[in-house]
């Protein structure tokens, strides 16, 4: 990916993979650009079934969450394509730039979302979906990685400590472990009526330190029995691969055998110069996330044990915050 420029020397890898449970009606959508000097940019959206159920005549009788990803997953691109060079001072600065495109998106959509299917009742949004964004640029020293998100859909790191969350799902009162298994309402998610916040955080990382940058709709994690699985199950994907190609294949072929979901992830790697680089960075975590964590699970140590340690470096960044 070299483009003339130190902070393309950084990155090493940017891939995507989706998946639809039903053929042209999944209602996810994703966006990924590294055509901007010095910045890269991956984005995952969840149109949001249960609150956009709706179904909406001038949209091919599409219901409101998928097309609710679509509009926002696009204006998110034309954003990342005009604005991802830019140095914003402060988080409100960033979010105020990235809501103006999706108020004109939606500005746009808007005579056209009208239903003849209208759900009564307070869990009807018009067009809701969630947001996962990752934005990295070149950072003097390292990368300036500004991650932006409405809902459950996430972004991680993976590095030498692990996986570690960086955003915060809007979901009151559930931790990683408990959302796997209890069906809690999201308090935020993007819409057409504008009632939402868009959450920012600027994060650094080090040019003398690799690392995984991840985004990932719930289809991704959502169906495993435990956040320590969703790590386990990236680290052996890549650990069977022998190319770029393989690896996402293989995160594909693995997230479709246990999801009953649409799902949407995207990855970019920095530091780790090759393939194979990244490859023999995180061998040494596999090692150790399967002897600490996954083998005392397999061996019926309850999960809520060995979460309580897991936790500590999962939610390092959070915890700061």
């Amino acid at each position: 990916m070299s483009q003339g420029s130190s902070f393309f020397d950084q990155l090493d890898t940017l891939l995507v993979t989706a998946e639809e449970v039903q053929q042209e009606r999944g209602e996810d959508s994703f966006c990924a650009s590294c055509a901007v000097p010095d910045a890269a940019m991956i984005g995952v959206f969840d149109g949001c079934g249960g609150l956009g159920g709706r179904r909406y005549p001038n949209f091919q009788g599409r219901t409101g969450a998928y097309v609710a990803s679509r509009i926002v997953s696009g204006a998110v691109y034309d954003w990342f394509q005009q604005h991802g060079r830019d140095r914003w001072r402060t988080p409100e600065e960033l979010q105020r730039s990235i809501q103006g495109y999706l108020q004109s998106a939606f500005a746009v959509s808007a005579p056209y979302a009208k239903s003849e299917n209208v759900l009564k009742g307070s869990l009807s949004r018009p067009l809701p979906t969630t947001a996962a964004i990752a934005c990295a640029q070149e950072g003097g020293d390292g990368v300036l990685l500004h991650t932006i998100w409405a809902g459950d859909s996430r972004v991680y790191l993976l590095d030498a400590q692990g996986l570690a969350q960086l955003t915060e799902d809007d979901i009151e009162g559930e931790d990683a472990l408990s959302n796997l298994t209890n069906d809690s309402p999201m308090t935020n998610v993007i819409s057409l009526d504008g009632n939402y916040i868009l959450h920012v955080r600027r994060y650094g990382i080090r040019a003398d330190q690799p690392a995984l940058v991840i985004a990932a709709t719930d289809g991704c994690f959502g169906y495993l029995q435990t956040p320590m699985d969703f790590e386990c199950m990236m680290l052996c994907c890549l650990e069977e691969a022998e190319t770029e190609q393989a690896f996402r294949d293989n995160l594909r072929d693995c997230m479709r055998e246990v999801t009953g979901d649409d799902f949407s992830f995207g990855l970019m790697s920095f530091h780790c110069g090759t393939f194979q680089g990244m490859k023999d960075f995180l061998s040494g975590r596999l090692t150790e996330l399967t002897e600490r964590y996954i083998r005392p699970l397999r061996q019926g140590v309850g999960a809520e044990t060995v979460w309580r340690e897991y936790r500590v470096s999962y939610e390092r960044f959070i915890r700061e915050k």
